[in-house]
């Protein structure tokens, strides 16, 4: 779903790590798996992390495709809080167990957001 973008972001910042860097930890012996976890992966800090948070947001707030292939069936096997929401308050007339969920959902969006950024931060 987000492939393109996310591939578009590690590209432009693996385009802007500097050549000096690669050659100094070959220089000092480094393969390249030393090379990807000492300079590559520090470099690509913020890329990876905002893949991460595009990635959560979509997964989190999937409906779109599973509304128009599935509709949630069979029985509730494919149905996610999204499309829960929309069953409960265009369907089942239930607008406040919907709200509710909505409600639910934007706080676990912000929460498991809150903890990539978390993850992703720089250490001093």
């Amino acid at each position: 779903m987000t492939l393109g973008l996310c591939l578009a972001l590690f590209i432009a910042g693996a385009q802007r790590i500097p050549v000096e860097l690669y050659e100094a930890i070959a220089t000092d012996g480094g393969g390249r798996f030393r090379q990807f976890r000492w300079v590559t992966l520090p470099q690509l800090r913020g890329e990876v992390v905002l893949a991460a948070i595009v990635t959560a947001i979509g997964a989190l707030s999937a409906f779109d495709i599973v509304f128009v292939m599935t509709g949630g069936g069979p029985g509730v096997a494919t149905i996610v809080p999204g499309l829960l929401v929309y069953q409960l308050a265009f369907t089942s007339d239930q607008v406040g167990q919907a709200s509710a969920l909505a409600v639910v959902l934007s706080l676990l969006v912000l929460a498991v957001i809150t903890v990539i950024r978390l993850l992703g931060r720089e250490r001093s």
